[in-house]
């Protein structure tokens, strides 16, 4: 036999052997478990008992919600769509980051004596980041049919403006004072918005009546050059 089969066969044999082991591994394995049940049993009851525990040592965390209807504009959107149009998502976020600046934010916390502990401490950025942490914004939207466009697509007809806090009372108090910020911006928004269409209604109004204006002169001007060729001189003539 040359040396070349005979390393052949010791690694054939060798592979029977980790084969072997491997299988030997898994068995020994699952004979660990079975000798030591218990142990896994208590070690997990413990783990159990630690995290009921701590969940009870936690403290409680409140969560106040407030809904804002959408309503809809009254100039119709055919008249103003190209100009003055904006989707409703769009116009909640901006709402959203003109009343979560970080004056109002530090007003609100002022008024409300959030975080005492960390804002002795901490810098007012922070303090900030946490109060933004702690509030919560979602859309409502309802899948309807849009008789414009012919097909079914999602709406938004309202939002939810939340907040938590360890305290109920106060936790309500700030919700309360953040659904009314809310309303004062999109209220302003509106104001923005109405003017924003009074303009450019203005601006068409003054467009169409120069059209109008030239159209009627250069009427005016045909009628001079064509005077005895109009239609309704023909019988005269």
């Amino acid at each position: 036999m040359s040396r070349n089969e005979s390393a052949d066969q010791k690694m054939q044999i060798s592979k029977i052997a980790k084969n072997r082991d491997s299988a030997m591994t898994v068995g020994d394995a699952l004979d660990f478990l079975r000798r030591r049940r218990w142990l896994c049993f208590g070690t997990f009851t413990l783990i159990f008992l630690a995290s009921v525990l701590l969940a009870y040592k936690l403290p409680p965390v409140y969560r106040s919600e407030a809904t804002i209807m959408i309503e809809q504009q009254a100039i119709p959107t055919d008249m103003v769509e190209s100009t003055v149009r904006s989707y409703i998502d769009e116009q909640i976020q901006v709402v959203a980051q003109r009343v979560m600046t970080k004056e109002n934010i530090k007003g609100l916390i002022e008024k409300f004596d959030l975080y005492p502990e960390i804002r002795a401490t901490a810098p007012v950025e922070q303090v900030v980041s946490l109060f933004r942490d702690n509030t919560d914004l979602q859309n409502q939207t309802a899948t309807v049919f849009d008789p414009r466009r012919g097909r079914v697509s999602g709406s938004t007809f309202a939002f939810v403006v939340a907040f938590q806090n360890a305290d109920p009372v106060t936790t309500q108090r700030v919700t309360e004072a953040l659904a009314e910020l809310y309303l004062a911006e999109n209220t302003r928004s509106r104001r923005e918005q109405a003017s924003e269409t009074t303009d450019f209604l203005v601006q068409e109004a003054d467009r169409l009546a120069q059209e109008i204006g030239k159209t009627e002169q250069a009427l005016a001007n045909f009628k001079d050059e064509y005077a005895n060729a109009l239609p309704d001189q023909q019988i005269l003539n």
